[in-house]
């Protein structure tokens, strides 16, 4: 047997096993191919190698690739014989236990023509070794995992740089940069790895939408908007390219690009190539007002424009290598260029703060590798917008009869009152030239509303500057507003003025009875009534009406006044109206007369008053109620007897209460011979009583009145008694009445007036104060005097009323016996 199978099957796996070796080796090549790659990329990367170094470099990769070629990979066909391979398969498979080995020794042995020992036992083997052949795993010897291992390896850097290299156009950049720099030997410079940006603004977008982003500017051709999110530490910035749309004018210079969802808070900043722009921020607005729906944005924006006299924040932030420090570089165009450091607040942001502004400023920002003074950034300290005066017109509505502010003498300040309905044209005197000026009133949030300001006059008469900026504003209601101003230099005013508009309301007019001025009257079904009502409004009455019903009515009736009934003409701000009314005339009133069932009946009589504001409507208004108690003719005259009955003992009582304080003051100014302080505050006390009796007098005095009147309009008296009760009116009227209220006039306040005097003297003169005394008793006295008439006219009225009922009751008599003596006569006849 010549193991023929055996050798076969045996090269057969030599060369697989070689097929195994070569691909490791490979993988291996592949493997130390790209280690040296990113050891070449990292080494001159943070490095920046010189030409020579990187030469060095590259000759010293290859060489060590070329000597893993040659060791690892050439040799392997050569160095694999039968036995090592036979000797791998007896490892593989213990059960041969040595035995293939031997035989395949012992076959190459029984082919040498000189090996004579044992013939017979070596065949033994040789066949033994052949029955072995089907249980022998020749693929044992061949580590597949192994080498997929070397493979895998290098198959997935080589995918996941693929990968990178495709879709993070940062790493591609950096990537040919390396292969220009370490594979062509050329001088290409790598990136900077600091940015220093200014960060200008922050734009709040809707989160639920795509942002559109445009940009406008000059020259603009290629454009790319780099991006990534803030708070992600170690992200990638992404771009994107902005294109000029299909739509828009050849000649407009502006590029757009749909930025996608904003959901978290980005950083953003633009690049041509050349030039960069400053970096914005761009955050998910959470309020909807708050929200724009697309960011507009200038390239290149080194431009920055800021108010005199206001500070300037400078945030910057950092894209790259963060550095230790940062600096701001800058100049006024009266200073030498000065570097400060700049405030490091982590995580690359440093800030920089300017005090207020008085010139024009250019600034750099520097920081690690970010050396090259670009860009430069120009800051123009200008004037901001400010309103310097504010006058107004006002043009009321017509039914005010009011005129128009005249042109020459227009309202200053920033505070307007007018009736509802009137306007208000203003005049804005700005400091400077403007762009855009409107008024906001209310709260912008809460839908306000905005007016804009002109620079043309609404009438040539109220011209003013060349700056002055006009608008009209209804007057509504009461609000506040701003007069919000951007000067033509783009500037907006730090400090808008506030105006505030007060709506006064047209006020419902006032409406009252003048006469009577009791609240209730009693009054008889044949009586009449003299009413006097005054009503009076801001702007003008349009109507007044006496408004009636009896108590058990739900409806009130009305008299409208006519001119007949007024002192002036409708439409004036103050109206007296005069009416009699007549209560046989009042249809509620015709048919009480027959009412038998006891129920006691009362007028309510009010007055009604409208204005004529036919602008926000009629103000109405009604006087307060006066009550008529409807009495029968027997029971009014009853209720005034009463009435001056009372009188009349009231003023017994006054005349009792003078005798006694005169009295008083007759034994006072007799004793004394000296006033102390306690003298002097008993005659105050003398005086302030004197003041009581001159108001209960006066009292009874309006008393007296009110029943003559109650008794006129119902012609209740005869003229007798009529003339004694006025005869008591007079007689109280020159003892005391009060023309002014607090204030009073006669006999009374006479002596009242003369114990003021003498409080007022006593001490300084005791005989003029004691004169003072003297004249009080004197006109005390006569008071007293007259009080004593009054009680005797009105104890004589009823002595006259006595005899006029023995009267009456004998012409009763009569009436009812004349009958009787006509019947007795006819009987006789």
């Amino acid at each position: 047997m010549s193991l023929n199978l055996l050798k076969n099957k045996i090269t057969v796996l030599r060369r697989r096993v070689y097929t195994l070796l070569v691909i490791e080796g490979v993988a291996r090549v592949v493997w130390y191919i790209l280690l040296a790659c990113v050891a070449s990329f990292c080494l001159d990367y943070f490095l920046h190698l010189p030409h020579t170094g990187r030469a060095l470099l590259l000759l010293g990769f290859v060489a060590f690739l070329g000597s893993v070629v040659v060791r690892k990979v050439l040799p392997w066909k050569n160095s694999i014989g039968d036995d090592t391979l036979i000797m791998a398969l007896e490892r593989a498979n213990p059960q041969l236990q040595e035995r293939l080995i031997s035989a395949f020794q012992f076959a190459r042995l029984l082919q040498d023509p000189e090996y004579q020992e044992s013939p017979e036992m070596s065949q033994r083997v040789i066949a033994e070794a052949e029955q072995l052949m089907p249980s022998i795993r020749f693929g044992g010897i061949l580590n597949w995992k192994k080498v997929g291992g070397f493979v895998l390896l290098p198959v997935c850097a080589i995918t996941v740089l693929g990968v990178v290299w495709q879709h993070v156009a940062t790493f591609a950049s950096l990537g040919e940069i390396w292969f220009t720099r370490n594979v062509l030997l050329r001088d290409t410079s790598w990136p900077r790895r600091t940015y220093m940006f200014v960060v200008q603004g922050q734009f709040s977008v809707s989160p639920e939408q795509p942002v559109a982003l445009e940009v406008s500017g000059d020259k603009l051709s290629t454009l790319i908007a780099w991006y990534r999110p803030q708070k992600t530490r170690y992200a990638l910035w992404q771009q994107l390219k902005l294109s000029r749309p299909s739509d828009m004018d050849a000649g407009k210079q502006k590029l757009r690009a749909t930025l996608g969802r904003v959901e978290e808070a980005l950083y953003l900043y633009l690049d041509d190539g050349e030039r960069q722009s400053s970096l914005y921020e761009i955050v998910p607005g959470e309020k909807e007002q708050a929200r724009m729906a697309g960011i507009a944005l200038r390239f290149p924006d080194n431009e920055i424009i800021r108010e005199r006299g206001k500070s300037l924040l400078i945030k910057a932030a950092v894209r790259g290598t963060v550095p230790s420090s940062a600096q701001i570089c800058h100049q006024t165009p009266q200073s030498e260029w000065r570097d400060d450091y700049m405030k490091d607040h982590g995580h690359g942001v440093f800030s920089y703060a300017f005090p207020a502004l008085s010139d024009d400023l250019s600034f750099y920002l520097r920081g690690g590798d970010d050396n090259d003074k670009l860009p430069l950034y120009r800051v123009k300290v200008l004037n901001p917008p400010t309103t310097e005066s504010i006058a107004a017109w006002y043009r009321y509505p017509a039914y005010t009869r009011l005129p128009p502010t005249p042109a020459q003498t227009p309202q200053l300040g920033g505070n307007f009152k007018a009736v509802t309905g009137s306007s208000v044209t203003l005049r804005i005197t700005p400091n400077i030239a403007i762009q855009k000026a409107t008024i906001q009133l209310g709260e912008k949030e809460k839908n306000g509303t905005a007016i804009s300001l002109g620079n043309k006059p609404p009438a040539a008469e109220l011209a003013g500057s060349v700056n002055d900026l006009y608008g009209t504003l209804p007057v509504q209601e009461n609000v506040r507003g701003q007069i919000l101003l951007t000067g033509e230099n783009g500037l907006q005013d730090p400090a808008p003025a506030t105006i505030y508009i007060r709506a006064l309301s047209d006020q419902s007019p006032f409406v009252q009875f003048v006469a009577p001025k009791q609240q209730r009257l009693d009054m008889t079904l044949a009586g009449s009534l003299p009413l006097v009502g005054k009503a009076s409004d801001d702007y003008g009455i349009a109507r007044i009406a006496l408004r009636y019903k009896l108590n058990r009515d739900e409806t009130w009736q009305e008299i409208s006044f006519t001119a007949a009934n007024n002192n002036g003409e409708y439409g004036n701000k103050e109206i007296e109206s005069k009416y009699l009314l007549e209560f046989t005339k009042l249809p509620v009133l015709q048919n009480l007369a027959a009412d038998k069932s006891g129920e006691k009946n009362t007028l309510l009589l009010k007055l009604y008053a409208e204005d004529n504001n036919n602008v926000s409507g009629p103000g109405v208004k009604e006087s307060s109620l006066l009550t008529i108690d409807l009495l029968s003719k027997e029971e009014l005259k009853k209720t005034l007897e009463q009435r001056l009955q009372e009188v009349q003992r009231q003023l017994r009582k006054l005349s009792d209460q003078q005798s006694q304080l005169c009295e008083a003051i007759q034994d006072f100014a007799a004793a004394q011979t000296n006033f102390e302080a306690g003298d002097v505050m008993r005659i105050l006390q003398m005086h302030f009583s004197q003041k009581g009796i001159s108001r209960d007098v006066s009292a009874q005095g309006e008393e007296v009145k009110e029943i003559l009147q109650t008794a006129d309009n119902n012609e209740l008296f005869e003229p007798y008694i009529r003339n004694k009760v006025e005869s008591v009116r007079n007689i109280l009227l020159g003892v005391a009445n009060e023309p002014v209220s607090g204030t009073f006039d006669g006999r009374s306040a006479t002596a009242e007036k003369q114990l003021l005097a003498a409080y007022q003297t006593v001490r300084q003169d005791m005989t003029k104060g004691k004169g003072y005394l003297e004249s009080t008793i004197e006109e005390q006295k006569q008071v007293i005097i007259e009080l004593q008439k009054a009680i005797q006219l009105l104890g004589d009225r009823e002595d006259f009323n006595e005899v006029i009922q023995d009267l009456e009751n004998i012409l009763d008599q009569q009436r009812k016996i004349q009958p009787k003596l006509k019947k007795l006569l006819d009987d006789t006849k």
